[in-house]
């Protein structure tokens, strides 16, 4: 990322509080693996329709429907995927 891109952040919405002062666009995906999935596309679209320069989002986890979360953000990313130090 760079200084003065526009970031747009896909939050589950037990992560909310800690992006509410970021600065960033935020769009909440819900609670559940089930709501995430569902609201995916849709948020990766508004963000896109907003002009962000760099969508963020956390790692789900390798199985069940996180695999399939997972799936669909490497595949929007295009390759584009860096990963942060937890």
């Amino acid at each position: 990322m760079q200084q003065g891109e526009q970031i747009g952040i896909l939050l589950a919405d037990e992560d909310l509080s800690a992006f509410h002062e970021s600065g960033a666009l935020v769009y909440s995906l819900g609670n559940t693996s089930e709501q995430i999935a569902t609201r995916l596309f849709a948020g990766l679209r508004t963000l896109e329709e907003a002009g962000v320069d760099v969508i963020l989002c956390r790692n789900f986890p390798e199985q069940g429907l996180g695999l399939a979360i997972r799936d669909r953000l490497l595949k929007a990313a295009g390759g584009k995927v860096k990963t942060l130090p937890t």
